[in-house]
Order: C-alpha cells, then sequence, then structure tokens
C-alpha cells in the first residue's frame, strides 16, 4: 500500500478499485520524454488538450516532446486514487468547484500534496499574478496556507444571459442592454409571456415556452445569489449551512426565493433533462462560455446575443450583485519527477502564453484567462462567429470583473468531507426545492441534512 494512504481518504474511496482508471500507470515509470496528462473523460476536453498539445509541439524546441493523454471518468474519485497509489500523471486538468481539493497541502494527511506549487516558477520565469483577473488567482490559490499558485488557468467563465433574437424580434420586445437591472429583467420576462401564442405559433412550433431558462442545478447560477444577499451555502464560522440564526435562513430563503418564484409562475422553466434554449423552447437561458457552441448549432449562428446578468436593485446599500466565475487549468503532479518537471512546466506556460490562449479562444468555447487578452478589442473570441451583419455582444463575458464571485465554497473542509458534500450540493440543491411539496420545510431539511455530511 502507498505511504500516502490515510485512513480518511481509504473510508472516502472505499468500495472504489484501481481497474476503473483508464490506462493509469505510475507516471515515474514512465519514459522520461513522455508527459502524461489526465483529463475528464470528454470529447471537448479531448479536443481542448489536443488544441494545446499541437500547438506546443508545434514549436522547433518542442517538437520531439510525447504527450500521453489518460481520459478518467469519475474524474475526482479518480484522481484520488491515482494520488494514493502514486500513480498521478505529470499533469492533471483542474477545475473550479473542487480547486481547494487539488491545492491543499496536506490531502493524505501526512503532509503531501496532490500538486506542486508554482509561484517560485512563475516568479523565475516572469509570469505575473496580475496577469490574471484576480478572481481567477484566488481559485488557483484558493486559501492554501503559504499563498502559492498551484496550478495555471486556461480560462475565464462567467456567467451571462443569451438571449435568442428571433423571439424577441417576432414577439417585437427590445433586446437586454447592458446595465439592466432585476425589475427589468422581470418585465421582460413578462413582455415574453405575453407573446407565447405567436412565438410558439409562427415559431418554435412547441407545446412548451418559458421565457427563461435559469439552468438551475449550476452552482454558479444559485451560490452567488446567496451572497448577493448576504447569506452564505457553507458558514464555517458557525459551522452550519445558511448560518447559524433564522435571519440567515431567511436571507437564504429571500434570494433562493426569487428564483424559484419565476419557476413557480412558469416565467422560468423547471429542471429538465432537455435544454428548453436548444429547443426554442426559452428565449433566454444563463449560460457559460464553453457551451456556446452547443447554442450556436442548435439555433443557428445568428439568432443569440449575450448581456451581462441583471443587478438586484433591492440590496442594501454597499452590496454586490456578484456573478458566479470559474475556471479551468493544469498543474504539474507531486509525482512528476525532475527529469519531466521543466517539460511539465514548458507546457503550462504554452498554455497561458498569448499563442496558446489565441488558439483556445479561436473555437469559441473559451475566454482567455489573461486580462490582457482578454479585453483586447481585437481578441480573438470577440471574432467567433461574427460577420458584416452579426456583431454579438461578446464583452459580456469579461463585463464587470468587479461582480465576480468564484466557485470555491467547499473552502475550510477536510479533504476527505470534500467529495460528498460537493456531490450532496450538486444532487440537491436547487432542483429538489423545485420538486419539494412544502418547500418551506424543505430548507430546514437541506440545512440538517447538509451539515450530517460535514459533521460525520
Amino acid at each position: 500500500m502507498s505511504k500516502r494512504m490515510s485512513k480518511p481518504l481509504l473510508i472516502m474511496l472505499g468500495g472504489l478499485s484501481l481497474a476503473t482508471l483508464s490506462g493509469c500507470g505510475a507516471s515515474g515509470e514512465e519514459s522520461s520524454d513522455v508527459i502524461s496528462i489526465a483529463i475528464v473523460s470528454d470529447t471537448a476536453e479531448e479536443t481542448t488538450i489536443n488544441t494545446f498539445i499541437r500547438g506546443f509541439r508545434a514549436l522547433p524546441e518542442n517538437s520531439n516532446v510525447k504527450f500521453k493523454i489518460e481520459k478518467y471518468n469519475e474524474y475526482n474519485n479518480n484522481i484520488s486514487k491515482a494520488f494514493l497509489y502514486d500513480e498521478l500523471p505529470d499533469i492533471i486538468q483542474v477545475y473550479d468547484y473542487n480547486c481547494e481539493y487539488y491545492t491543499n497541502e496536506d490531502l493524505s494527511g501526512n503532509g503531501t500534496s496532490l500538486l506542486q506549487p508554482i509561484s517560485s516558477l512563475m516568479d523565475r520565469d516572469g509570469i505575473e499574478e496580475g496577469a490574471f483577473f484576480p478572481s481567477i488567482v484566488e481559485m488557483t490559490k484558493c486559501h492554501n496556507q503559504n499563498n502559492d499558485m498551484y496550478w495555471l488557468p486556461r480560462d475565464y467563465n462567467k456567467v451571462v444571459c443569451a438571449y435568442n433574437k428571433d423571439m424577441f424580434d417576432l414577439a417585437e420586445i427590445e433586446y437586454p442592454s447592458e446595465g439592466w437591472t432585476w425589475s427589468e429583467f422581470l418585465a421582460t420576462l413578462n413582455a415574453l409571456k405575453s407573446k407565447e401564442a405567436i412565438i410558439k405559433s409562427q415559431y418554435s412550433h412547441s407545446a412548451a415556452f418559458y421565457p427563461v431558462d435559469l439552468n438551475l442545478t449550476f452552482p454558479a447560477v444559485y451560490y452567488p445569489i446567496l451572497k448577493s444577499y448576504g447569506a452564505e451555502l457553507i458558514d464555517k464560522e458557525t459551522d452550519t449551512c445558511f448560518g447559524s440564526t433564522e435571519a440567515a435562513v431567511d436571507k437564504a430563503k429571500g434570494a433562493w426565493g426569487k428564483l424559484l418564484s419565476l419557476v413557480d409562475s412558469k416565467l422560468a422553466a423547471p429542471i429538465a433533462q432537455k435544454i428548453p434554449f436548444t429547443n426554442k423552447q426559452a428565449a433566454m437561458m444563463f449560460i457559460v462560455r464553453p457551451n456556446l457552441p452547443t447554442y450556436v448549432k442548435g439555433l443557428g449562428d445568428e439568432a443569440i446575443d449575450f448581456v451581462s446578468l441583471p443587478t438586484y436593485d433591492d440590496l442594501p446599500s454597499g452590496a454586490t450583485s456578484y456573478i458566479g466565475m470559474g475556471c479551468s487549468g493544469y498543474g504539474i503532479t507531486t509525482s512528476c519527477p525532475d527529469s519531466r518537471k521543466e517539460t511539465a512546466w514548458s507546457f503550462l506556460k504554452y498554455i497561458v502564453s498569448e499563442e496558446g490562449q489565441n488558439a483556445f479562444s479561436e473555437a469559441g468555447s473559451g475566454i482567455p484567462s489573461l486580462k490582457s487578452l482578454a479585453l483586447d478589442e481585437n481578441a480573438s473570441f470577440k471574432k467567433y462567429k461574427v460577420t458584416d451583419d452579426y456583431h454579438p455582444n461578446h464583452d459580456a463575458f469579461v463585463a464587470n470583473a468587479d461582480r465576480d464571485i468564484p466557485m470555491n465554497f467547499m473552502r475550510g473542509f477536510h479533504t476527505d468531507k470534500q467529495l460528498s458534500i460537493d456531490k450532496y450540493i450538486k444532487d440537491r440543491t436547487l432542483n429538489s426545492f423545485v420538486t419539494s411539496t412544502d418547500r418551506d420545510a424543505y430548507y430546514k431539511t437541506y440545512k440538517t441534512e447538509m451539515e450530517k455530511i460535514w459533521k460525520k
């Protein structure tokens, strides 16, 4: 058994077989000129990593570098097992919701971390933290004790509102504009609902229509509204869900009630397997950039435009209307031997180079993590699907960085709790509230169950 194995993590991983790892072998035994990379088993992720690899190997000094891609199903669990058995690839993909799990400096319980800190390498090679959006830097550090960055970000993803221009045109309703408020958003929803018959008969030809799909199963939608209204999903100061007082729970009810009331009144789509927006059953949807090519394919190149999320106009003075954001990236594992570390680091540096970032962004599914590129008027992602007659508001994807709130609400938990808490949150949050027959009572049930998980 690996020296890294610890009792809490053995419990967490109980019943899982190492055989579920896809093609994972001990990295230390690989040839010194082959860099192994673990990614989520997903076609889009495979396309992305191959884009970076092709660009990196096209440089003369890297033409002889070889890569081995290892695709993992059940990514977090399989990364954990590979770590515990000293079989991690040299580089692994890291992504938002579990960023603290990856940056924890004592993951095994005996002082061994999963990723190597990279701040000293950044300092050596002149890569400054200030080159990235502050919310991104927060995620790559995720409150570790040494204030180090542990991975380099490849993208910057925040929630925006996409809307179907064809529906708005047919209903003769003005498009949303930057700086709109929640009250204006509600007025738009009601205006669209009043034109439901026209939209269904002349455009969608469907039995269902909703003015908006809020994407309610997405933490980047339901967590920021809690924070905007002074509530918290996981309150580590009092070790409770929402908070320890009735007032704290009431804040959560008020925040989530804004979203749930739209479902109740059929202004927003219920939780569904299919996406109403791509099926022409919803006029708007809260989305992030990686999903854009799917929506464009479903609706046509020129049917979609974008606007920032509306601001809540009933917040206390000084409060922020937060927008959920996250990012993905890649880090060098502690299993990567010294013989491959510099090559692995060179590959990470390419990912955040101007060339690497532009190659990634041109496909339309990513926003550069570098501020200089993301805010450049001529950035490659802003040219996606642009024609003489179609100039979508790609700026919505980088606007209002001061409203960003990173998706790292898991901070402060012992690592053996991270994955189980994250799974409960994703499986049981607003989707369970939508279907509950006694929603007010379910707040107490949800709170109790959440606390039970992390207090075991």
